[in-house]
């Protein structure tokens, strides 16, 4: 899968994809076929799959179907646009799924231009929007998180309990990750009233406040989960429900600063990491992390450390691991802060200062990356 990805982002930056049909098969059933779907077998990889509607018929670009069974239901649905053809049209494209599934419902409803993928989970309540569990964007998510999700909600073989599953506790975990961070914007105001508690703690009484009880360890795993979905959430005031809409974060002209190990990287995109005595360059944020693991892998791999930051022999001990080298996995999903905090944490039980031993380098997100040569 991860060959498949290196090379449809050289394509898609060539701009070798011009039309949707292009998308359609030279992305979508690529990807599918490398998933275990038979896109030869039209029972199986259905394009252009009839959806009768009150008054006028319609039909989804392809529909999945991982049974041959006769009266059978869809697995998954799959809208195609041309490349850069979302920007702007979400809404209405939104809207037209929502039609389809009243009519003749599908587990996952997957949204693409190719290079962006939208991953709905039609059993969740609210308006379609809302259903919205899962964003990647090929170009400029990391192997890993692309394949694992790929891996885990498109795979034929794991149709279609596992894959529903799966896409139901990413809703839910984006979903609970969202009262957090309305809590943590307001635990910011209110820190100097409570001294005596930190952040997490914080977070908990406030939350608390408003009827939902979270456990530490629950706030923890889920602060700054994002799930891919690149959205902040509008502000409100604190007795509103949840919002409706999402405002996409628009950013100004580049602006390239290097920062501490304590600044906030909140909208931030890595460019670079200081460690010790060297920088690197880095794309990702969980790139930074992997330089340190792989520096000081001879230290870390029998250390005391909390489990997300352990060095582990087997991949599914972590959520969303990368791999150093086939040493062993760490675990790689976090925002920028709670990745920081990890490198941080690191380097002190290492002995060093990371006040003078980190420093970063980053740009504001949505800016094109910066090339050194």
């Amino acid at each position: 899968m991860k060959e498949i990805i290196r090379d449809l982002r050289t394509k898609l930056d060539g701009g070798f994809f011009e039309k949707e049909e292009h998308v359609r098969i030279a992305i979508v059933a690529r990807i599918c076929m490398a998933l275990g779907w038979d896109i030869w077998n039209p029972q199986e990889f259905y394009t252009e799959y009839p959806i009768r509607m009150k008054g006028r018929d319609g039909s989804v670009d392809v529909a999945l179907f991982h049974s041959d069974l006769k009266d059978r239901t869809p697995d998954v649905f799959i809208e195609i646009k041309a490349v850069g053809k979302l920007k702007g049209n979400i809404e209405s494209s939104e809207d037209q799924l929502q039609e389809y599934n009243f009519y003749n419902t599908a587990s996952i409803t997957v949204l693409t231009d190719g290079k962006v993928w939208r991953f709905y989970l039609s059993s969740a309540t609210g308006t379609f929007a809302q259903k919205l569990f899962c964003t990647i964007n090929i170009m400029e998510n990391d192997e890993d998180f692309i394949q694992t999700v790929f891996q885990n909600i498109l795979s034929k073989s794991r149709y279609a309990l596992d894959a529903v599953n799966y896409a139901k506790k990413m809703h839910s975990d984006l979903r609970l990750s969202k009262d957090i961070e309305r809590a943590k914007r307001e635990a910011n105001q209110r820190i100097d009233e409570n001294p005596a508690l930190n952040m997490y703690q914080l977070v908990q009484l406030i939350l608390r406040e408003r009827g939902r009880e979270f456990g530490i360890e629950e706030i923890k795993r889920l602060w700054g989960y994002k799930s891919g979905v690149k959205e902040e959430i509008s502000s409100q005031k604190e007795d509103s429900p949840a919002p409706d809409k999402f405002v996409i974060k628009e950013t100004p002209e580049p602006q390239i600063t290097i920062g501490g190990i304590n600044d906030s990287y909140t909208y931030r995109n890595i460019t670079r990491i200081f460690i010790v005595d060297e920088w690197h360059e880095v794309r990702y944020w969980w790139e930074a992390k992997k330089v340190v693991y792989e520096r000081f892998y001879d230290e870390l791999k029998n250390a005391d450390l909390p489990k997300r930051m352990r060095i582990m022999v087997n991949k599914s001990d972590h959520y969303m691991p990368f791999t150093l080298d086939s040493r062993g996995y760490v675990e790689g999903h976090g925002a920028a802060n709670t990745i920081l905090n990890d490198i941080k944490r690191v380097l002190s039980i290492l002995g060093y200062d990371p006040q003078k031993d980190i420093k970063i380098e980053s740009q504001p997100s949505g800016a094109k990356k910066r090339v050194y040569r």
